[in-house]
């Protein structure tokens, strides 16, 4: 068996490996880093830590270098909480070739909580979970075993260190099992104050502190600067049911379209401003520019939405709306809510809040053929090149060679535009992880990581074609659904949320190019159902995100309710469930009312059994305390003679001083010394040393009355 010291070490080394891996499973780091951060550490326990000056200026370089190499770093490419994380990981792998004393171990420590904490901020997913609660265990027992090695550093000589911290029984079995049973009474009360304190959400301080997960569903915004990996909630927010038309899965429900793109994010150059006005009938023809209709195909569906919104609700349909009848439950009143429109195409209703939506939509499938997409020529509005041919400042021109590489062949916009949607469905792979890059997020995705979500498959072909003067936009919707078992309607989930193109045609118009690879697309909502154990780890991702990342005020306000009331049905507004709060306390008030004493009881024996246990601990410190004082009587015996013991100065070492100083004094000083040990460190004291103890005072009270 190994003895304290290699137990202590090896802990030590896990802990760091343990926080490490809490980092490293966020995907920020290259393979090479964290492989490196993780096996160098474990040499420590083979090769011992130099010492000497040459070795104190050589730890003391390698603490400067990198920190003035990942600086220079962090400012040029302005990443500079990634920059900070890695410096820490690199001063953990220093550190753990100088663990000495039990100051070098605490040091690590610290630097073991900093990376706790970053982990939590780049990787708040259920990996972190797992590892947080064996990791505090740890961290716990080896501060536990650190202040152990603290007190013999202080009871012993530097000589006798090493055989003492050698020994096997100082970590025996109940020290383990304590400091493991504080570790998990630690952990269930940060549980319980996670439960019930007041919750805000984080982005409330910092807008970007969630970097490490997104939920799948509609969004209002598209950033590509987003670092979250996105996990698929297969939750249904819309169903849709065929009136009239021929429409079977995969069905493409248009939302929002987005004509700005500012360098890494897209923003709505047209809000929605204007008014939707009704008739009797409650049906609104929508109107914008899409071109001259041909011949189109009558579709009618009805759409009941559960799509959440923050400031308005979308409404989706099929490309090319004509107009919707918006229908209404008891909850949904008129007066309530606005329609408001855009010059985009785009019909949102404000103040619906998280209710659901149902309303009918009539569309007009039209079918172009590609030989009028070819003639349609290049002259297009004003309007056209104003708007869908801007391009950011700072567009990076590898972009615009490579869209004029891809299209060079050809000299029609239609066949330029199907040469750049098929150039990324073929080289481009796609992924839930977003690229992790400092720089421009669409050159990290076609040249360095070339895999990437379809809001990045969009944003590329939308830009590559404005670089070569073809006018385009970003739309964002749904796309997707299956079929329910009963045939009569389909299912739209949160993860069919989908972007793509929309290239301008003179004549036609805008029509939809989708350059994401359509095999994946369709995978995400037929391949879902039957995933096995995939689909286990994609429902414990999305737990932890709903009730661990985005645990929230009302979230909180939610759980109390099911817990007092039973209630699995709870009514989220806030205005219902303040009144359930105040029934509850009503109630309460009332069932309470014969209860008081017995509350008042209650109180006062929890206070009582307080005092009572504060009592009996002072009173064994204070005794154990008096109980030692045999060795501070002789030490003011000693101060009394001229010889003082020095700050820092364990006992045993004062012992030393003692012998060359009073020789005559020192054995039975000595002597005293150890039984002061087996007092401090061992089981006690009992009355026969207590008889000896005597003796050996009035020795050395004999011994220094004979130096005069």
């Amino acid at each position: 068996m190994m003895g304290f010291d290699r137990r202590h070490r090896w802990m030590t080394l896990g802990l760091l490996t343990g926080t490490q891996g809490m980092l490293f499973l966020s995907g920020e780091f290259n393979t090479w880093i964290w492989s490196t951060a993780l096996v160098i550490p474990f040499l420590s326990l083979f090769v011992s830590p130099p010492r000497g000056r040459l070795a104190e200026w050589l730890f003391r370089a390698a603490f400067v270098l990198p920190a003035l190499g990942l600086g220079f770093m962090a400012f040029k490419t302005h990443n500079y909480l990634f920059f900070a994380i890695l410096y820490v990981v690199i001063l953990g792998v220093i550190k753990a070739f100088q663990l000495r004393g039990a100051s070098d171990f605490l040091q690590l420590y610290g630097l073991v909580l900093m990376l706790i904490v970053a982990a939590a901020v780049i990787n708040p997913g259920p990996s972190f979970g797992v590892l947080f609660v064996p990791v505090t265990l740890l961290l716990i027992l080896c501060l536990a075993a650190n202040n152990l090695r603290k007190g013999v550093e202080k009871a012993f000589l530097p000589e006798h260190q090493a055989s003492v911290l050698s020994r096997r029984d100082l970590f025996s079995g109940p020290f383990v099992w304590t400091a493991l049973l504080v570790s998990l009474l630690a952990f269930a009360g940060a549980l319980v104050l996670f439960v019930g304190l007041p919750r805000f959400d984080p982005r409330f301080f910092n807008p970007d502190v969630l970097s490490g997960l997104s939920v799948s569903g509609f969004s209002e915004d598209v950033d590509l600067n987003s670092r979250s990996q996105i996990i698929q909630d297969h939750s249904v927010v819309m169903r849709v049911h065929v009136i009239k038309g021929d429409v079977h899965p995969p069905v493409r429900l248009r939302g929002l379209s987005f004509a700005t793109y500012l360098s890494h994010k897209w923003k709505k150059y047209f809000r929605p401003r204007k008014p939707v006005y009704f008739d009797r009938k409650g049906r609104y023809k929508v109107v914008y520019y899409s071109g001259k209709q041909g011949r189109t195909r009558q579709v009618i569906l009805d759409i009941t939405s559960r799509v959440a919104g923050n400031d308005y609700r979308p409404i989706f349909g099929i490309p090319r709306m004509q107009a919707f009848e918006l229908r209404f439950d008891v909850r949904f009143k008129r007066s309530r809510y606005l329609l408001m429109t855009d010059n985009l195409g785009s019909v949102v209703v404000v103040g619906a809040g998280a209710r659901q939506i149902t309303y009918r939509e009539y569309s007009g499938l039209e079918a172009v053929t590609p030989g009028k997409l070819r003639a349609a020529g290049r002259t297009y509005p004003w309007w056209a090149r104003k708007y869908y041919l801007q391009l950011p400042k700072s567009f990076s021109p590898r972009i615009t060679a490579l869209a004029h590489r891809i299209a060079q062949e050809y000299d029609n916009p239609y066949d330029k535009a199907l040469a750049i949607r098929d150039f990324l469905r073929t080289h481009i792979h796609y992924s839930l992880r977003p690229p992790r890059g400092s720089g421009d997020p669409l050159v990290e995705f076609l040249f360095n990581a070339k895999a990437g979500p379809c809001e990045f498959f969009a944003s590329a072909m939308v830009m590559m074609l404005r670089s070569i003067g073809i006018p385009a936009r970003l739309v964002t919707g749904f796309y997707g659904g299956t079929m329910s078992r009963q045939g009569d309607y389909i299912d739209v989930h949160a993860s069919d949320a989908h972007a793509w193109a929309e290239v301008f045609f003179p004549g036609p118009g805008f029509i939809t190019m989708d350059p994401t690879p359509p095999q994946v697309i369709l995978r995400r909502s037929t391949g879902m159902q039957n995933q096995g154990i995939r689909g286990v780890i994609t429902a414990v991702k999305l737990w932890w995100y709903r009730w661990v990342v985005k645990y929230s005020l009302k979230k909180q306000a939610v759980l109390f309710l099911r817990m007092l009331t039973g209630d699995r049905r709870i009514d989220t507004n806030p205005y219902a469930m303040a009144a359930r709060f105040k029934a509850l306390v009503r109630r309460a008030r009332y069932l309470g009312r014969g209860l008081e004493p017995v509350a008042w009881g209650a109180i006062a024996i929890l206070l009582f059994l307080l005092a009572f246990f504060i009592f009996l601990h002072t009173f064994r410190h204070t005794r154990r305390a008096q109980g030692r004082s045999y060795f501070r009587k002789a030490e003011r015996m000693l101060t009394r003679r001229g010889l003082a013991r020095s700050t820092g100065q364990t006992p045993m070492e004062f012992a030393e001083i003692v012998k060359s100083r009073m020789p005559d004094v020192y054995p039975a000083f000595k002597t005293l010394v150890t039984i002061y040990y087996k007092d401090l460190f061992g089981p006690g004291i009992d009355h026969s040393d207590k008889e000896i103890i005597a003796v050996l005072l009035r020795r050395i009270r004999t011994g220094l009355r004979k130096l005069k």
